[in-house]
């Protein structure tokens, strides 16, 4: 589980990174490869992993609500 994001998913048809936060804010990250996302769902903290290589990396658009393909945090 993780204390920063809540619920994540991936859209291949435009290449985006969706994230909904624990504070309920909602964003697009536009541009990110299969093998990004990958190693997101890949690594042991996702919150360090999103900090070092998503966040900042990527253009970032706020979401008035979360997409249907935004899903809950998958933990192996």
């Amino acid at each position: 589980m993780s204390t920063l994001i809540q619920a994540l998913g991936y859209d291949m048809d435009t290449a985006t990174l969706g994230v909904q936060f624990h504070d309920g804010a909602v964003y697009h990250y536009e541009h990110v490869t299969p093998a990004v996302y990958a190693g997101l769902l890949g690594a042991q903290s996702l919150g360090s992993h999103f900090g070092q290589f998503i966040r900042g990396q990527y253009i970032a658009v706020k979401q008035e609500q979360k997409a249907d393909w935004i899903k809950g945090v998958p933990r192996g």
